[in-house]
């Protein structure tokens, strides 16, 4: 206890000495940062490690009071895990605690604490406080950090506090959606001939008639870029005017496979253009943006290759829920290129379902979950004999969405059972408010045989009374992913189109079977892809706890049909993959290592006839236990 006591001594000492020397530019230290209130006050800097899994942080904050920073599942104070810290006016003492928050009051400090402060000092009215953690530290009041959306908390107040539990209550406070581990962990170089170009859109006036518009313009490179046949695309950022930034939503690039020389600058959704503009439609999408996002680094060695002859679209979404008028925007992208070539060439796939209003949401629902696949049909098409690796991920749906992630699918070579691998991308807090293209953790490799499936998890408790419908505006809903990889493919999108015939009939039939009016207008409506009668007829559907789960199940195990899109449409009716072995990882806290999968298939497994066989280990257990008993 007491060498505990001295090393405590020494350590504050040592803590005390580096905080009065550390005086380095914060921004040449930390990978990332972010301002986290609208007026620039609260600054937060970051880096991170992956393979010590270990996190920095740094906060500047305009006060000389205290500071408070955290992270929650929700963004609220309950639940969450902070940290709270000032430094002295008096003394210049630090004082720093690891908290957890259990309601809306005071957070209390933790027994054991996981937040270590490295470095402290107040400067120009500024208080900066470094420190850092472990992505996971086991303490049942701390939350990990890992892939995904992180929501972060911020607070500030500009007097100290009277001592460790008598605080006055933050002057300021707020909540910010960040993607922590979602960065390059090291900064790419920057290529010696880096050259850029900016595809805007140009004053756009954005519809006072409705609340959802997608804007398309034909793009073409500048002159003095198509002076070069080839350029290699590094960097790709969004340029958001800050006087349009609340209605855009999201952005994105197509690189048309047809040449398309008039500059289009019309409205996506009307018939006409549409048509005019499949052949971009039936690109590739080579750049994306949403609500929230920042911009997105290749890794070193890695670019997309454009040849500068080809037409590109750009295609604005706007959200103008209070149908203002006179909004101009002139919102865009912009890319950064080199002229000499990577070795890795990088591509974009989609995976997810086909946006009709066929794809239906229930009411009322705590979750309801949505899975689109991309089978090995399709993608053993295109995969070549090494299969390709997959490092970068943009998960999409819109309001309603809680939680999207994509499955990884193999069949296990040693029993044959069909294997889910662990996720390629996980996102249980999916922000709609934040979007972005992610960097995985390390490149997956996606092997011939393997098949994906896009797990979307919506909530609509509290939300809509009514159902909710696939579609492209807000208030409708997607389930799609663009998936970044290497080497580049000629497909460009594996989904599956929703087989509404086989997922709904018998449904239908079920629990509209009192109603036959209410059955015709919901066939005919589906068959005619009507959202109106669509939304009218299964809204007389009574939504209950137990009809969602018919429903989740009855779509589900319909058979579909897989959309593959590389050279031409193809389609394949198809079932959706049976996973036999769900994805279990090892929990370093309790030390739980799972059995593999084929161990798992053999531990209890069905034999023809339906008599369960029991393994040998099993076997002699149940006789020790009935000879312990006395019946041998």
């Amino acid at each position: 206890m007491q060498s505990s006591y001295y090393l405590l001594i020494v350590f504050a000492s040592l803590l005390s000495f580096a905080c009065s020397a550390h005086d380095n530019n914060l921004e040449e230290e930390y990978t990332f940062h972010r301002e986290l209130d609208p007026s620039g006050r609260f600054v937060l800097y970051w880096r991170f490690n992956l393979s010590t899994e270990t996190i920095h942080f740094a906060v500047d904050v305009e006060t000389e009071g205290w500071v408070g920073f955290g992270i929650s599942p929700t963004g609220r104070m309950p639940g969450s895990d902070v940290v709270m810290g000032w430094i002295d006016d008096r003394t210049g003492e630090p004082h720093f605690n690891d908290r957890y928050a259990a309601t809306r009051g005071l957070p209390s400090i933790d027994a054991e604490q996981n937040w270590f402060l490295t470095h402290s000092r107040q400067t120009n009215g500024h208080t900066i406080l470094e420190f850092y953690r472990n992505f996971s530290s086991c303490d049942e009041h701390d939350l990990d950090i890992a892939s995904g959306t992180t929501r972060v908390l911020w607070s500030w107040h500009q007097n100290d506090p009277n001592n460790n539990r008598d605080f006055q209550r933050h002057s300021v406070m707020g909540s910010t959606s960040l993607s922590l581990l979602g960065g390059l962990p090291t900064p790419r170089s920057v290529p010696r001939d880096s050259t850029s170009e900016a595809f805007l859109a140009n004053n756009v006036t954005i519809p006072s008639h409705k609340d959802t518009t997608y804007w398309c313009q034909i793009k073409h490179f500048s002159d003095s870029t198509k002076e070069n046949e080839h350029i290699y695309v590094y960097r790709i950022a969004p340029l958001i005017a800050e006087s349009t930034k609340q209605y855009v939503h999201h952005i994105l690039i197509y690189a048309c496979s047809d040449d398309i020389s008039i500059d289009y600058n019309v409205d996506c959704d009307d018939g006409n253009n549409r048509m005019i503009l499949e052949s971009c439609y039936n690109g590739e999408v080579v750049a994306g943006w949403a609500v929230g996002g920042e911009e997105f680094y290749f890794p070193e060695n890695v670019s997309l290759e454009f040849n500068t002859s080809r037409t590109l679209l750009l295609e604005m979404h706007y959200d103008n829920p209070h149908l203002h008028s006179g909004i101009t925007d002139n919102s865009g992208m912009k890319i950064y290129y080199s002229l000499e070539a990577t070795p890795l060439k990088a591509g974009s796939l989609g995976i997810g379902s086909t946006t009709f209003p066929t794809f239906i949401i229930p009411p009322n629902a705590e979750t309801y979950t949505h899975e689109a696949f991309c089978s090995s049909t399709c993608l053993d098409r295109q995969l070549p004999e090494n299969g390709i690796k997959i490092f970068g991920s943009f998960l999409h749906t819109h309001l309603i969405g809680k939680a999207v992630g994509v499955k990884h699918i193999r069949k296990n070579t040693e029993c044959g059972a069909t294997e889910e691998l662990k996720p390629i991308d996980s996102d249980p807090y999916y922000d709609f408010n934040y979007q972005q293209f992610n960097h995985l953790p390390e490149p997956v490799h996606l092997k011939r045989g393997d098949s994906l499936i896009l797990e979307c998890i919506y909530s609509t408790k509290n939300k809509r009374n009514n159902v909710t419908l696939g579609g492209l505006g807000t208030r409708n809903e997607m389930c799609v992913a663009f998936l970044y990889y290497y080497p580049k493919l000629e497909l460009f999108f594996c989904g599956h189109h929703l087989n509404h015939s086989l997922a709904y009939d018998n449904f239908i039939q079920e629990h509209l079977r009192h109603n036959s009016t209410a059955i015709n207008v919901a066939m005919n409506s589906l068959n005619y892809y009507n959202p109106d009668g669509i939304s009218e007829s299964f809204n007389q559907i009574s939504w209950t706890n137990d009809t969602i789960r018919q429903f989740e199940t009855a779509v589900r195990n319909a058979k579909h049909y897989q959309v593959c899109l590389f050279d031409e449409a193809h389609f394949y009716a198809e079932e959706q993959p049976k996973i036999q072995c769900d994805y279990q990882s090892y929990d370093k806290c309790t030390g739980y290592q799972p059995l593999s999968c084929c161990d798992r298939i053999r531990e209890v497994s069905p034999s023809p006839s339906g008599v369960t066989h029991i393994t040998a280990e099993a076997f002699m257990i149940m006789i020790l236990f009935i000879m312990a008993a006395g019946f041998i």
